[in-house]
């Protein structure tokens, strides 16, 4: 007998499995939104959770105050006699300090009543006086005035420890809400009850429900628990989430709550998206499920009407054969629409059978493979071998077995994946990126492979051009950095030693002026000190500025006391209160690390002075760690109106930008979490092992004693120095510009050593303190012809010449020597890098290595003949 599943029609058969997959499906959502609905609960209830601790942590804070300042009272001598007729007057002054407090009493032991401040009513005191430790009550309602209270008491206790009596203060609960829950948003409510579940404290229509107690016969919803989560309808009949805290010591309970239509909005929006989702994908199965049946009931219904009628005796019916004539006419259409596709593709196309024998290739495929056309390409890949050489990325040989045809006839699937070709015949090398991917027939059998293949050698030339630029970059800003903090630190120095010394001996003089002549002309005094005031003002504005530019403190004393000073002077002229945490071994860490102290000194500072201009905040924390990979991390976030991405994006926000530099020189990295109105995070990390030489500076060089020598580490970087090849595609506007803003005196030679172009640092260097290098030279003046003429008289001209010529001939690629150029005041050393340019070109850059004063070296010399 037929089951009632066979009797059914295949068009219903179909659908009906159909429903069944759907329905699985459906199973599937259900579970997914099912977790869904876990998850956003158990993110509701955190949200909970934290308002209920912060909530909880301010009540705890006032009430720590609360016994502080009661604490601090009953150690007062007056408090401990226990005299009506001499009471502490210190009391009505820490009244004035609370503004929630009504007043306070002194009790004896037996609980009378010897002092008391105030105009609140003090009660009995809250709990047994035997307890010793500060307690609070529960609520009380004045019966004169309706104002609700709590009373706080603390004990007082004589020399021996022994308790004597007992203060009370009465404390105004209403003012107590509006002064911890004022900032509360208006959809979150915050209560605090009492042990007898009476309202002491509420965030909204506090005057209304403080005081309240639940009514008779009412069972405590929370169970008489201390901690944990419901849910449940509040006061108002908003249904809530709740979180419970139990303050320890008063017995006090927090009950946090926000309402559900809001925490679990992001719930219900997405359960309604599932479920139109859901319905609609089901009408759309059932509706192609329904085509597909008739699809496949319709030919075969004709077939057994045709059977039929042959039965039935009707034998001139034919079968209707225009089926197969279309069917090879749709064949010879689709290889013509192939053949117009891969003429139509830039990129080189071929089709291979499993034997490596080619199908079909297009155009781009004999150009890409160096082919005159299509008629002088190979087609098999077994011949290719001969002709072409693949290599990987790494440069190892690609064996045939590595080629892509032979890896997508394996099955693999891949793309971008690179080969360098080189042709046998010409020697002519390029990149090429394919993509490929195997034929397979209808039971998964591989029948072919299709490759697909395209020239990206100008592209790989340029990234490489923009790598090497971006390396070079931060080399030049790195050299520049480190000139800026040379040059501060020597007008530190400066500073501090001549201008604080001379300030200090005027103010020494100006009191030896007032004690000699002071009785003779005391008219003089007032003027003596006008001036003396003055340099001591001179004196406080110098070290500031010392402090700016350098301090002392970073140098002395470490990253840690110097971030410290930092931030109390931040402090003080910002009004941004400001706490920076770090361990000591951080600090210690860096005391042999001082490019990375002065790194992260100078990171800190900038991210204060974006504080103080832009942030608007009131709080700022700085973090200081070490990691266990290595590394060093600071974290500097405040609580200001944050960072709107546009912003970042603005060409004048060099703040960011050196801060992202200063640490990418150094290996770090630096990452920015900010919403507009939701503060700022700025993180950075630096390792600590190798990252003060990752860009080494061009000046950060040792001077040999035995004159100018050419640095072979050096050299070696400059190898790879791609400044020169980024600055030849520049226009004759554009390279005067940029090289405008190279740090050091650079200048532009031709290949007969003819100067084209010098940047204002050279101009000005002239002007100053004398050309660097010998004679005086600009644009226009042959550079080779001026070092010949001072080869004579000058070891370094006649090295320099030598170099240069070598790096104009193209027998070397750079050229660094080190060199003197003294003035009449000081003993100065100049470092030169000759690099050549794409243009035929040579860039020419001095950069000053060391300098000394010549007082201090005659001085110096005298010192040691004598």
């Amino acid at each position: 007998m037929a089951s009632w599943f066979e009797n059914l029609s295949l068009r219903s058969r179909i659908v009906l499995l159909t429903g069944g997959v759907m329905l699985a499906f459906t199973a599937l959502v259900a579970s997914v939104l099912a977790a869904e609905a876990r998850r956003i609960h158990d993110a509701a209830q955190e949200k909970v959770r934290i308002l209920a601790i912060g909530s909880a942590a301010d009540v705890q804070r006032v009430l720590d105050q609360f016994e502080s300042v009661l604490d601090r009272l009953s150690r007062q001598p007056l408090v401990k006699a226990m005299d009506p007729e001499h009471c502490d007057p210190l009391g009505e002054a820490s009244l004035r300090q609370i503004p929630a407090s009504l007043g306070y009493a002194i009790r004896d032991a037996r609980g009378n009543t010897v002092c008391a401040f105030g105009s609140g009513p003090v009660p009995r005191a809250p709990v047994a006086e035997a307890a010793g430790v500060f307690a609070a009550s529960n609520v009380f309602v004045d019966e004169r005035s309706g104002r609700k209270f709590a009373a706080l008491s603390y004990p007082i206790r004589d020399g021996n420890a022994a308790q004597t009596g007992l203060l009370v203060m009465t404390v105004d609960l209403l003012t107590l809400s509006e002064q911890l829950f004022g900032s509360t948003p208006k959809s979150a409510l915050v209560t605090v009850v009492d042990r007898t579940r009476a309202i002491l404290l509420r965030s909204t229509a506090a005057a209304e429900f403080i005081g309240s107690r639940p009514r008779d016969g009412e069972a405590d919803p929370l169970g008489g628990a201390r901690e944990g989560h419901f849910a449940g309808v509040g006061r108002d009949g908003v249904p809530r989430l709740f979180a419970l805290l139990t303050l320890p010591g008063v017995d006090w309970r927090v009950i946090a709550s926000l309402p559900q239509a809001d925490v679990l909005s992001e719930y219900d929006s997405a359960l309604r998206r599932t479920v139109a989702v859901g319905l609609g994908l089901c009408l759309l199965a059932l509706g192609l499920a329904w085509r597909l049946s008739a699809a496949i009931a319709n030919p075969i219904a004709r077939r057994e009407a045709t059977a039929a009628q042959i039965t039935a005796g009707r034998d001139r019916v034919r079968a209707d054969v225009t089926d197969g004539k279309q069917a090879e006419e749709a064949l010879r259409a689709g290889a013509s629409t192939l053949q117009a596709a891969l003429s139509s593709m830039s990129d080189a196309v071929f089709i291979s059978d499993t034997e490596g024998r080619f199908i079909e290739f297009n155009d781009a495929f004999a150009s890409f493979h160096r082919f005159a056309d299509k008629s002088a390409c190979p087609r098999t890949v077994a011949q290719y071998p001969e002709i072409l050489e693949l290599r990987m990325p790494d440069g190892d040989p690609a064996p045939l077995a590595q080629w892509a045809v032979s890896r997508a006839l394996r099955g693999e699937v891949a793309t971008n994946v690179e080969y360098r070709l080189r042709r046998k015949d010409t020697g002519e090398t390029w990149t090429g990126s394919y993509g490929f991917a195997p034929i397979c027939s209808k039971d998964g059998t591989i029948v072919g492979a299709v490759v697909t293949s395209r020239d990206v050698t100008a592209i790989r030339e340029v990234q490489e051009d923009l790598e090497s630029s971006h390396v070079a970059m931060q080399r030049l800003i790195a050299s520049r950095d480190q000139v800026q903090e040379e040059e501060r630190k020597r007008i530190a120095r400066e500073l501090h030693d001549d201008l604080q010394q001379t300030l200090a001996a005027i103010r020494m003089d100006l009191r030896g002026i007032g004690e000699r002549f002071g009785a003779q002309a005391p008219e003089l005094l007032p003027h003596v000190a006008e001036v003396d005031g003055l340099a001591e003002k001179a004196v406080v504005s110098t070290r500031r500025i010392v402090n700016d530019l350098r301090p002392p403190m970073l140098d002395d004393l470490g990253l840690m006391p110097a971030l410290e000073m930092l931030v109390a002077q931040f402090s003080q002229q910002a009004g941004v209160a400001c706490k920076i945490d770090a361990p000591e071994e951080a600090s210690d860490a860096l005391m042999e690390m001082p490019a990375i102290a002065l790194c992260l000194y100078r990171v800190v500072q900038e991210a204060l002075n974006n504080v103080a201009k832009h942030s608007h905040a009131s709080e700022v924390h700085i973090q200081l760690a070490l990691a266990t990979a290595g590394s060093i991390s600071v974290r500097v976030s405040d609580n200001g109106r944050g960072i709107d991405a546009a912003d970042r994006r603005k060409s004048e926000a060099f703040g960011i930008l050196g801060i992202q530099e200063r640490v990418r020189a150094l290996g770090g990295s630096m990452g920015i979490d900010s919403r507009p109105g939701g503060g700022t995070v700025l993180d950075i990390g630096i390792p600590l092992a190798g990252a003060p030489a990752a860009f080494a500076p061009m000046t950060d060089l040792v001077r040999s004693p035995d004159g100018p020598d050419e640095d072979p580490a050096h050299a070696r970087l400059d190898d790879t120095h791609a400044l020169p090849r980024l600055l030849s595609r520049a226009t004759h506007k554009t390279l005067q510009d940029v090289i405008d803003a190279l740090a050091g005196v650079v200048a532009v030679v031709d290949r007969r050593g003819v100067i084209r172009f010098v940047n204002r640092a050279w101009i000005e260097f002239a002007e100053r303190n004398g050309n660097p290098g010998v004679g005086s030279i600009g644009p226009g003046v042959n550079y080779l012809e001026v070092c010949r003429r001072s080869a004579a008289a000058d070891d370094s001209a006649l090295r320099i010449l030598q170099g240069l010529d070598e790096v104009m001939r193209g027998d070397r690629q750079v050229f660094t020597c080190e060199y003197p150029c003294h003035s009449p005041d000081e003993l100065r050393w100049f470092q030169m890098h000759a690099t050549p340019m794409a243009t035929g070109d040579v860039m020419v850059a001095h950069f000053l290595v060391s300098r000394e004063s010549h007082v201090h070296v005659v001085f110096g010399m005298e010192a040691s003949r004598n």
